[in-house]
């Protein structure tokens, strides 16, 4: 008997207006949705294929930091964390690493992560570069990506879920270890 998709749930972190909600709808969602927890969560699902097989991808993106421990509490094994900040923004990158630091404690401690700076098209307004992005997906211990939703390929977008997909797909959340996302 052939067994179903895997499920994997992916919590992304990042200020308003950085784009969380432009990632994933420039992505193919089979459904998207809002909570009725009175929380501002809005929840999205994708379906991919992975290496190991298929996997369903359920997506959150908080709309308030009083939601994070609610949500948090209910990622215990197979799930990941995309922390989003702007490049012309730099306190979005701060502030987005400062909400991990205070959600991490509630989160399993062999969670992927990968940090993804994105509109990084827009290079005469930038002001995060690249390497100061890697240090602090670096210090995080998280995979570092720049994304733009006006790239006409937008690879780097799919491949944001498709990595942290293939990064959860190998992490026993039962014994705590973990491989290294590539």
């Amino acid at each position: 008997m052939s067994r179903g998709p895997r499920t994997f749930h992916l919590l992304f972190l990042g200020d308003k207006d950085v784009g969380i909600t432009s990632l994933i709808e420039h992505t193919p969602i089979d459904y998207a949705g809002e909570g009725d927890w009175g929380l501002g969560i809005e929840f999205y699902q994708q379906n991919v294929r992975l290496q190991e097989g298929p996997a369903r991808l359920v997506m959150f993106e908080l709309g308030r930091e009083d939601s994070f421990a609610t949500v948090a509490r209910n990622f215990k094994r197979d799930c990941g964390v995309i922390l989003v900040y702007d490049v012309t923004r730099p306190t979005t990158l701060a502030n987005v690493l400062d909400t991990f630091s205070r959600l991490k404690p509630h989160l399993p401690e062999v969670i992927p992560r990968i940090l993804v700076a994105n509109k990084a098209d827009l290079e005469d307004s930038r002001e995060v570069d690249t390497p100061a992005g890697f240090a602090a997906a670096s210090a995080i211990d998280a995979e570092y990506l720049e994304t733009s939703v006006v790239d006409k390929d937008r690879e780097n977008i799919q491949l944001v879920l498709t990595d942290i997909a293939e990064a959860i797909a190998h992490v026993d959340f039962d014994e705590g270890d973990s491989q290294d996302l590539e």
